[in-house]
This record gives C-alpha cells, structure tokens and sequence, in this order.
C-alpha cells in the first residue's frame, strides 16, 4: 500500500544525494535562501498578526506563514524539516550512505540556521526599542525552536 510512496522518498533522497555530490556550496546557499525566506516569513507573521482581531490572530499568522513556505517551495530552496523526512526512508532503502546522509541533513539544518538567525538579529535590532522585552525573548524562542 504504502511502497509507491516510500520508493518515491527514496529516489527523491537519491536526487538530492547527486546534487550534492556535484555541488555542496550550491546546496549551502539553497539551505541559507530557506532560512532567509522563513525568517521573513517570522517577520510577516508578527507584522501582520500584531494588529489583527484576537478572534482570527491565528488564523491569519498562520496564512502568512503558508506564504513563507510557499515561497521556499518555489524558489527551490533546501529546508531541513524535508531532508529529515527523506534522507532516512533513503538510507533503509540503501539508496543513500549513511555518512552523507547525515552530512546532507546536518548541512540543511546550518544553512537554514545561518540567515534565519541573522533575520532574528535584524528584528531585535529594528525593535529593539519599540517592543517589550518579552516579544524579543518570544521572537528568540521561536527562532531557538524552529
């Protein structure tokens, strides 16, 4: 029932092993895009959700976020939430070794931590003095936990 879809996982995770293979600081830049584009996603969200009705709050920052992961589908950027799905289902396939699986995983996640974390630091200094403490600390959770 479910093989189709775990041989299409694997293949995927054998796209991705060649294209790195053939190019790691490309792959580098494409995970740092991703961290960029979800932090401007952040950005959107408080921006948007700040003076929203408290009844639809949620549901309009999480809209804007669908943009923001639209937006990293669309410009081919690597985000390490689907390396982790794939790269595994790879692996028990033997389709990908186990070394650069890992690396491949490891590097998406520091890409996307590199510009998402300077997008942080750029929101704290923006609002540095406008906003209250505890939005700057609700702003570095986020960004801790994502």
């Amino acid at each position: 029932m479910y093989l189709d879809t775990i041989q299409k996982f694997s293949a995927a995770a054998e796209t991705r092993a060649a294209a790195v293979r053939g190019s790691m600081p490309s792959f580098f830049v494409a995970a740092m895009m991703a961290g960029a584009y979800v932090g401007l996603g952040i950005i959107l969200i408080f921006s948007v959700g700040a003076n929203a009705d408290p009844a639809y709050q949620k549901l309009i920052m999480g809209a804007s976020f669908g943009i923001a992961l639209t937006l990293v589908v669309f410009a081919g950027s690597e985000l390490y939430t689907g390396h982790t799905m794939i790269m595994p289902i790879g692996w028990l396939c033997r389709k990908v070794g186990l070394n650069l699986g890992k690396g491949l995983i490891s590097c998406a996640h520091v890409g996307n931590i590199v510009l998402g974390g300077i997008n942080r630091d750029v929101l704290n200094w923006l609002f540095r003095n406008d906003i209250s403490c505890n939005r700057i600390n609700l702003i570095n959770t986020l960004y801790l936990i994502s």
